[in-house]
Order: C-alpha cells, then structure tokens, then sequence
C-alpha cells in the first residue's frame, strides 16, 4: 500500500507530454469473400465460391511519438464503403442462376472500422524521405447488419516531410480479416500528417 502514493505523486509531477500529430487519408481495399449457397431440389447439400470485394473510404488518424522518432503509435479510425457480392451464376457459367439459392449482400455496405498499431522509419530520415513498415490490430466494429470482423494487417510504406510538420504517407498492406472464416486482402492508404512536439 505504500507503494501507491508514490505512484500517484509520479504521475501528478510529470510534465505533459505533447508530442504525436494528426492525419487524414483516403483508403481502398480488395479482399476475398465466401459466398454461399445451395442447388434447388438438393437442399442439404451446401456449396462455396470465393469472390473478390473491392472497398473505399476515408478516414483520420492520430499519432503518438515525437517527429524524429524512428517507431511511432497510430490510432486510424475510418469509413469504408464495400461493393455489392456477386450472385454464384454471375461467378461461375456453368452455374445456372434458376437452378441456386443464395443469399447475396446486393447493396452497398458501410463499415466503420478502428485500428492500432505501430509505425517503424526503418530506412532513411523520419523528418525526410523514409521507408516504413507498420502492423496494425483493430476490427470493422460498426455495421448495420451486424457483420462485425476482427482485422490485421502488416505492410511496407513510405513518407515524405515535404514542409515543416507536414508529412505524406503511403501504406500497402496484407490484410487479415476473420468472421466465422478467413479472408485475405490488399490493403492501401495515402495521406498527409501534420505533426507536432
């Protein structure tokens, strides 16, 4: 119990700390998706196709560390808008579309999605031209049709302080989502920082 006072005595007597910055960024995405479904007058036998959904959207981003810090915190908090699933017939021709049931997403979806991570500058200068790597951790956590994923994804980047605090990025990463099943993707993102210590 002594211990306590002397912690909280710590952390009223350090300094605030103000280093990190703020991002914008457009983002885009191509992942795998399983579609479902079951051939009319067989109905216990259920069948799989893998089809490709292209994203995209926008977002903003907050980082944690000073500006020549080589490793970096980020919180990326976005929007992403999902293409329509494709039925079985439109896949595969030798499907005939009067002879399947399957439930298909035939609209638009709308994802919002948080992530965390880490930023590493592992070549070049951080306040110049650099070469990144970042993993993040984080889930599509807000849907309307409660189709809510776990996500992860690791990649190489780049970025360029082109002005004083002002830095442009680009990320391309694997992505790794997982919701009653794998799915596999690309992701990218590109945008500007404005960074501060």
């Amino acid at each position: 119990m002594r211990r306590l006072p002397v912690l909280l005595l710590a952390l009223v007597a350090t300094s605030d700390a103000w280093a990190g910055g703020i991002g914008v960024f457009g983002t885009g995405d191509i992942r795998t998706q399983q579609t479902y479904y079951y051939r009319n007058g067989d109905p216990l036998d259920q069948y799989e196709l893998t089809q490709w959904i292209l994203g995209g959207g926008a977002g903003f981003e907050v980082i944690l560390g000073d500006k020549d810090d080589r490793l970096t915190g980020i919180f990326r908090g976005y929007w992403i808008q999902e293409a329509p699933e494709k039925h079985p017939a439109d896949l595969d021709p030798e499907i005939p579309a009067n002879e399947v049931t399957a439930a298909v997403r035939e609209e638009p979806r709308n994802v919002g999605v948080a992530m965390a991570g880490l930023s590493w500058a592992y070549w070049g200068d951080p306040e110049g031209f650099a070469l990144t790597a970042q993993a993040m951790l984080g889930s599509g956590f807000l849907t309307k049709d409660h189709t809510e994923y776990f996500q992860a994804e690791i990649g190489p980047g780049v970025s360029w302080e082109f002005a004083k605090d002002f830095r442009l990025f680009f990320d391309a990463n694997y992505q790794f989502r997982y919701r009653k099943g794998t799915q596999h993707g690309v992701s990218a993102y590109l945008g500007v920082r404005f960074l501060f210590d």
